[in-house]
This record gives C-alpha cells, structure tokens and sequence, in this order.
C-alpha cells in the first residue's frame, strides 16, 4: 500500500519568545513493513539532523528570535507490506 502523508504542526505565541528550540521526530524509519520512498520537512530555519539511541531520524529545529507563528510541515510518500 503507498500512503501520502502530510502533517503540520503550528506553534502561535502570544508574545514570540526570545528563542525556541525543537526536537523533531517526524521521520517514519524504514524497516521490513515499510519503505520511506521520499520525505521532507519544511521549517522556518535550517534543521540539524541526527539519531537517537533507538536510530530514529531526529531534527532539531533552534530559531532565534522566532516570529509569533512558526509552521513545521512533513510530507512523503511511504510504502508498506502490511
């Protein structure tokens, strides 16, 4: 089965605060039920990528003197066995 995915997250702050920093863990693995054919995520500032202990993908996201709206997006295409 191919499954499109899209989530968005929206952060609104009253007061946009001095900085913000993220942890992202939006990225599906790749594994033997499922394939990652494409996927990207689009946020207001460049992201750091790196692993955690289990292996998931991770991002930090870290804006300095973000607006009072910031919107992350993920998207892609996934296919699986199940």
């Amino acid at each position: 089965m191919l499954l499109e995915i899209s989530h968005r997250t929206t952060y609104r702050y009253d007061v946009a605060p001095a900085r913000s920093t993220q942890v992202l863990r939006l990225t599906p693995p790749t594994d033997a039920s499922q394939n990652v054919l494409d996927w990207r995520i689009d946020a207001d500032a460049a992201l750091e990528p790196w692993r955690d202990g289990f292996g998931n993908l991770c991002h930090t996201l870290a804006l300095e003197n973000p607006p009072r709206r910031v919107d992350i997006v993920a998207h892609g295409r996934v296919s699986t066995t199940c």
